[in-house]
């Protein structure tokens, strides 16, 4: 009871006992289907997930954030369930994959409850269901072209809704696609951001356009590109990176996968400094897949994964503890 640091000790105690939860999900999901919930916790037998559907298409922008107000005008539960974490007996910090069926098309907000009065406070992450996938690329004589296609086959969809706004949200155009899921127009330089709706399915996020510059390529000669993946976009340090990347050859109408050729896939850290690189060998079809572990100890912000031909970033962030008091009597 004399001891000096007797108040170290008892601050040490809670941190190992503390709990903590820390919860990942797709933002724009396919409709009736599973979404994947990317669980970190610690100290934990489970959390609750509640899932509200709003009448709205998109979020409008909430300065004092998403409060009880907005909840009774916009929002209606429709799910709520426990989900069930494994515990382990060292209190450490642990990963699991859960599952949750996906709504049908429409915007929605997850809340995420722990189970123990003492964790992190809830979460919040709003949820855009949508089949949409569109596709966007500058053409010669300033035009534009924008494509609305189903997000699992790929099928274009016509007769759809392409409206385009400004860096502040204001509707600057709006065109319907034609049956190859197109719509070509002249390029405005307040054109910032483009959606796609139909009938019922308005709630694709707002997309970023650019008009970059128009490349023609007048030979019929091919160019090497590598598409890279990632399983995840956000990582913590010292968690796995799992990577695919699909290597092929571009011509002016068609493309074909590149097999047997060998890559160097690095990886940069913030600082654009070399953290691990692979040698790999494409498959038959074309493509590779490896993993990086992060470091455990690194500066947090955007690494980048690159190839010759292809790269991609994911974010790395470190996660924050709750925070606690500690009150003598």
């Amino acid at each position: 009871p004399g001891y000096a640091r007797i108040g170290e000790l008892k601050n040490l105690k809670q941190e190992i006992l503390n709990p903590a939860l820390s919860v990942s999900v797709q933002q724009t999901v396919y409709p009736d289907s599973t979404m994947k919930l990317q669980v970190n916790h610690k100290n934990l037998d489970g959390f609750t997930v509640q899932l509200y559907h709003v009448n709205l298409s998109q979020m409008p922008e909430l300065p004092q954030g998403i409060t009880a107000d907005f909840y009774r005008k916009h929002c209606q539960k429709i799910v709520e369930k426990r989900m069930v974490l494994v515990r382990p007996n060292t209190y450490q910090q642990a990963d699991t994959a859960l599952t949750l069926a996906t709504p049908t098309v429409g915007l929605y907000l997850m809340q995420i409850i722990p189970d123990a009065k003492t964790a992190a406070k809830r979460e919040e992450n709003v949820i855009q269901v949508t089949r949409f996938k569109v596709l966007t690329r500058s053409l010669p004589n300033k035009q534009y072209e924008v494509v609305a296609l189903h997000m699992k086959t790929g099928y274009p969809i016509a007769d759809a809704v392409v409206t385009l706004y400004s860096a502040n949200g204001k509707e600057l155009n709006r065109l319907t696609t034609d049956k190859r899921g197109k719509v070509v127009f002249p390029w405005n330089n307040e054109y910032r951001q483009v959606n796609v709706r139909k009938g019922e399915d308005t709630a694709m996020p707002l997309q970023a356009v650019y008009r970059g510059s128009y490349f023609y390529q007048t030979q019929d000669k091919s160019t090497s590109q590598v598409k890279l993946l990632t399983d995840r976009s956000l990582y913590r340090p010292g968690q796995t990176v799992h990577v695919k990347g699909i290597a092929y050859s571009q011509l002016p109408d068609t493309a074909q996968v590149i097999a047997d050729a060998n890559y160097t896939l690095t990886l940069l850290d913030a600082n654009r400094q070399e953290v691990a690189k692979q040698e790999l060998r494409t498959n038959a079809f074309g493509s590779f897949a490896t993993s990086f572990t992060l470091p455990a100890a690194c500066l947090n912000g955007v690494f980048t994964l690159q190839t010759v031909s292809g790269s991609a970033t994911i974010r790395v962030e470190e996660y924050k503890r709750p925070t606690f008091d500690i009150t003598f009597d």
